[in-house]
């Protein structure tokens, strides 16, 4: 319907606006901050609290099942299927206050405020294109998470653009296996409609969010990835068709 239309036109602009004034002011405010505090938490929990804002501004809002309670103390590799920007306010949303750093695609540290952001807060930049420097981010991102926080990744590698999880990359796996970080899944459902791929528009509507339990890897060998791999692939899969219809 046309009402319908120009309702998500104006929660479309205000988003962002939002999402535009938010990049300046956060990358203001950052600077300071970092220096305050060598670490990267206080501008990571910055970019958490202004990703929950934008959740709410456009109107979506979240229906959260939890499996398990992430352990705030206890360092995880959080793994998510990927459809939409919108994952990651989803996952903000969902985690809480945890400490965690992301795992982002190398060309989105160029855009202009969101990279000094992301730099400042801690991210990994990884490059798929380049071998040398994808090992480079992984090898970062195995020290952060023995010894500083939580990392999220999104195993797929890209956003779907269906209504699928595609298959997941073997370098999320490596990095648990090499820290022995219990792997802890969240699943999405609907974020491809609230913002599909090439679609400027906002549309809200109720996203679904399922924290699973962690699977264990400490003392399995490194000649088991592979399954491991393909069972959490089969199990996020399922959840996503079955569970969260």
């Amino acid at each position: 319907m046309l009402i319908d239309f120009f309702i998500n036109l104006i929660i479309t602009i205000y988003f962002y606006l939002f999402l535009f004034l938010a990049a300046i002011i956060n990358t203001i405010l950052a600077i300071p901050l970092k220096l305050f505090s060598l670490k990267c938490n206080l501008v990571h929990l910055l970019l958490v609290q202004t990703g929950k804002f934008l959740l709410f501004i456009s109107g979506c809002r979240i229906q959260i099942k939890k499996e398990f309670i992430p352990l705030q103390e206890k360092n995880y590799l959080i793994i998510s299927n990927h459809q939409s920007m919108f994952d990651i306010l989803v996952i903000n949303k969902i985690l809480g206050n945890m400490e965690y750093r992301w795992i982002v695609k190398s060309s989105l540290f160029k855009l202009p405020f969101l990279g000094i952001l992301m730099y400042l807060a801690g991210y990994i930049s990884v490059d798929r294109k380049n071998k040398y420097k994808a090992y480079k981010s992984i090898q970062r991102a195995i020290k952060i998470l023995r010894e500083n926080s939580s990392i999220i990744i999104f195993p797929e590698g890209t956003r779907s653009t269906r209504d699928e999880i595609l298959p997941f990359k073997s370098g999320s796996i490596k990095i648990a296996f090499s820290t022995g970080a219990d792997i802890l899944p969240v699943v999405l459902k609907n974020t491809l409609y609230v913002k599909p791929r090439k679609s400027f528009m906002v549309n809200p509507m109720p996203i679904k969010a399922k924290i699973l339990k962690p699977v264990k890897i400490k003392g399995k060998h490194y000649s088991s990835q592979r399954k491991i791999l393909n069972a959490l692939h089969q199990k996020v899969s399922n959840v996503y068709k079955n569970e969260m219809s």
